[in-house]
């Protein structure tokens, strides 16, 4: 595609250059009829367009008998189109016309396009953009969508008409089917776009009826191949049913979809808005100041803005803190075109009042250099009033941030600097992982942990810690930096981490955050970035207060503290004197909750807590051994186990479904009883998801401890808590459903179902035990 169809547009733009060069972009004033016999004439069916001025010497009805010389005899209008665009010269060609069967010859003028390099610039623009649109996205359904709308519509925009026949017939047949094919694909492109609202199945034929609007526009343009009576007010209607139908689409997807989509579209908006509402504010300026017509011309290029949005909403949506660019666009070209028209109207009058005290070559630049700056001042205050009123949570954010910064000046040591920082990031930001990793000895080893599958220590000298020490600033794993080792990568994949923020006190680096996703499903912003930046600073600011080597001993303190709840892989079912071969493997991670324990163990004293989660991790391990499985971590109510590693199983797959549904079942069995006496039945949730992970040893400061890191483990994770929307006990991948067999022939399918993390839609399945129904579980209790 990219080397057909967009090489095609290439040779189409090339040959759009040399008319542009030439001059002969130009507009035919008039639409003729056929002639209606081989020895007639065409004849003029309208004048176009209205108020054009070209044609003053013309009427409807008059006979055009030539054409620059050229006899007109029996021709279509597509032949009077072909011999106007070639005999013209200078934009005026002679025409012999008859009326009341009196010939005359006289001059045709052409409305000539003005500025066209403009739709040159547009053009290239989708074209550029679109491709890579396509590139970027590898050809994901989005971005095929958009790279055929975007490439239909850089084919609208490089007229090339003018000059010889064959090349005239070329421009109108490529105008016209651009123009048939830009309003379908455009609507099939907001059907599959974000890709979490698209529809299942087939696409629907609907957006086709508005291939109409090719024909209708053609005929409004050059009078063929229809004619050209009511084509204009047949374009007019469907460009509003069409964009009234993508309107609808939007508004439709953006209540659909999530925070990353909802945020995609958000830049789409964006896109609109900078592209179109700078023209029609202009357009507004130019009918009250007739002299600003050149603001009008300028303000198009402005569409541009439109496919680069796109591109960012397809490959980069996160790539600036879109909401307050829709703000800044939404005030910027209000307050810049009505400054602007006031300027030019007042402006130069009062630099004529002044004249006797100031000369106007001086008043007039300064004049209009203090109105800039009042614009300037206008905008800040505007936006800042604005960021306040549509979006409150980001005064409080920074609130908290100031708070948190005095909080940290009264740390009494480096250790609780970097905890404090790490339990009040969370907090703020309602993250699903956070952990912070201090300079050790021999390691960077967690101060603060929260969240699943916390990697106990990272290199001195591993690629994270490089890529941090020579940014200094905010990085994204697996975007902004090269991963030489599978086991940081691995580990890191496993914590779900999207930002690594260093904390960098004069030269070294002395820690860092790893930061997970939001529970919100929101992304990290620019304005969060550099929020997280600060916090980190003023960590810095404080971490120089105290000694090093306090710090490695505090932070060694707490190590200690944490190792009971980072993950420790404790392979009871290993041989003993077995030797463990880390690297990746293929195998089937199975994650399990125990639902309502909050709600069960309110009130209860920590004896009954204790002897409750003990029977429950002790009937699950059992279950779990039997099967074959490893527990690999041991997290207050939950758990994470391996089958196929550290020793391999034939049916992991079968064995990991056989344990979760025996889990499901007896769970609810156990005799537990709350506070007041009362017995519960408590319920379980488990994700299961078979694939590669690393599996081995990843070093701490004073032990080796095994573990299984992965895309796998994340998505098993991923999958557990899905069974709280989808109300069920058990929830697998599409290829552990495949390896189970009969195992897993009763579970439901989810097909083509979002899974947070992964940017294509994946099949699932889910079971729950027969006559045990799933519990409605809190906002609260799910958290």
């Amino acid at each position: 595609m990219l080397t057909g169809l967009t090489g095609l547009w290439c040779v189409c733009f090339v040959v759009h250059l040399g008319q542009v060069v030439r001059g002969r972009l130009a507009w035919i004033p008039l639409h003729v009829a056929a002639a209606a016999a081989p020895d007639a004439f065409p004849t003029v069916a309208g004048l176009w367009p209205p108020g054009a001025g070209g044609a003053p010497d013309l009427a409807r009805g008059d006979r055009i008998l030539a054409v620059g010389g050229q006899s007109l005899a029996g021709a279509e209008p597509l032949d009077f189109v072909q011999a106007v665009y070639e005999h013209a010269e200078d934009g005026q060609v002679s025409v012999e016309r008859e009326r009341d069967g009196v010939a005359a010859t006289i001059p045709l003028a052409l409305v000539r396009i003005e500025h066209a390099w403009r739709k040159s610039l547009v053009g290239a623009a989708f074209a550029l953009v679109a491709g890579l649109a396509f590139w970027r996205t590898r050809g994901s359904r989005p971005g095929r969508a958009f790279y055929f709308a975007g490439t239909a519509y850089a084919f609208h925009w490089i007229d090339f008409w003018g000059g010889p026949p064959a090349v005239t017939a070329t421009g109108i047949a490529s105008f016209a089917i651009s123009s048939t094919l830009v309003w379908p694909l455009t609507l099939r492109t907001a059907l599959v776009f974000p890709e979490e609202s698209a529809p299942r199945g087939g696409m629907p034929l609907w957006p086709w009826l508005f291939a109409a609007t090719g024909p209708a526009v053609t005929c409004w343009a050059f009078g063929v191949p229809f004619g050209f009576r009511g084509a204009n007010e047949l374009t007019l209607a469907l460009q509003v049913a069409a964009i009234a139908a993508l309107g609808a689409r939007l508004v439709q997807s953006y209540r659909a979809c999530g925070p990353i989509g909802r945020r995609q579209l958000k830049w789409v908006l964006v896109g609109f808005w900078v592209g179109l509402s700078p023209a029609e504010l202009a357009a507004l300026a130019a009918v009250a100041v007739p002299a600003l017509w050149w603001l009008y011309e300028l303000a198009l290029v402005f569409a541009i803005a439109l496919p680069i949005c796109l591109l960012i909403a397809l490959a980069r949506f996160n790539l600036l803190d879109v909401d307050r660019l829709i703000t800044r666009a939404a005030i910027s070209p209000v307050i810049g075109i009505g400054l602007i028209t006031l300027g030019f109207l007042t402006v130069p009058k009062m630099a004529s009042a002044a004249q006797e005290w100031v000369d106007p070559k001086v008043s007039q630049p300064a004049l209009s250099i203090a109105l800039g700056g009042a614009a300037f001042a206008i905008l800040r205050r505007v936006d800042r009033v604005l960021q306040d009123r549509v979006y409150p949570e980001r005064r409080i954010l920074a609130l908290e941030a100031q708070r948190l910064r005095r909080e940290l000046a009264e740390c009494a040591s480096g250790a609780d600097v970097l905890a404090l920082l790490g339990e009040r990031v969370a907090q703020i930001l309602q993250l699903v992982t956070a952990a912070i990793y201090a300079r050790a000895s021999s390691a960077f080893s967690p101060v603060f942990a929260r969240g699943p599958a916390v990697s106990p220590a990272f290199a001195l000298d591993g690629p994270l810690a490089r890529a941090l020490a020579a940014r200094a600033t905010p990085l994204e794993p697996f975007a902004g930096w090269r991963d030489d080792d599978p086991a940081e990568s691995a580990a890191l994949a496993a914590m779900g981490v999207e930002l690594a923020v260093p904390v960098v006190p004069g030269d070294e680096l002395a820690a860092f955050a790893c930061l997970g996703g939001k529970r919100s499903g929101d992304i990290f912003t620019a304005t969060d970035r550099a929020l997280l930046q600060s916090l980190a600073d003023k960590a810095a600011d404080e971490l120089t207060r105290f000694d090093r080597e306090d710090t490695e001993r505090e932070t060694r303190r707490l190590m200690e503290k944490l190792r009971a709840y980072v993950p420790g892989a404790v392979a009871r079912e290993l041989a003993a004197g077995a030797d463990l071969e880390s690297g990746e493997r293929e195998i089937t991670v199975l994650f399990c909750d125990l639902r309502g324990y909050t709600s069960f163990s309110e009130g209860q004293r920590p004896a009954a807590i204790f002897g409750a989660v003990s029977a429950y991790t002790k009937l699950v391990s059992q279950i779990v051994s039997d099967c074959g499985g490893a527990v690999v971590e041991f997290n207050g109510d939950g758990l994470m186990t391996v089958f196929g590693a550290p020793t391999a199983l034939a049916d992991k797959e079968r064995a990991a479904v056989r344990a979760a549904r025996a889990i499901a079942a007896q769970v609810p069995l156990l005799a537990l009883s709350d506070a007041h006496g009362r017995e519960r039945r408590m319920h379980v949730g488990i994700g299961i998801a078979t694939g590669p992970g690393y599996v081995g040893s990843v070093r701490a400061v004073d032990r080796a401890i095994w573990v299984a890191l992965g895309n796998t483990t994340n998505l098993a994770a991923r999958l557990e808590r899905m069974t709280r929307e989808l109300g069920a006990a058990v929830v697998i991948d599409v290829e552990t459903h495949k390896a189970a067999g009969d195992a897993a022939a009763d579970f439901e399918p989810h097909p083509g179902r979002a899974v947070r993390g992964r940017s294509e839609l994946q099949d699932i399945f889910s079971w729950s035990p027969l006559g045990i129904a799933a519990p409605v579980i809190s906002k609260e209790e799910a958290t």
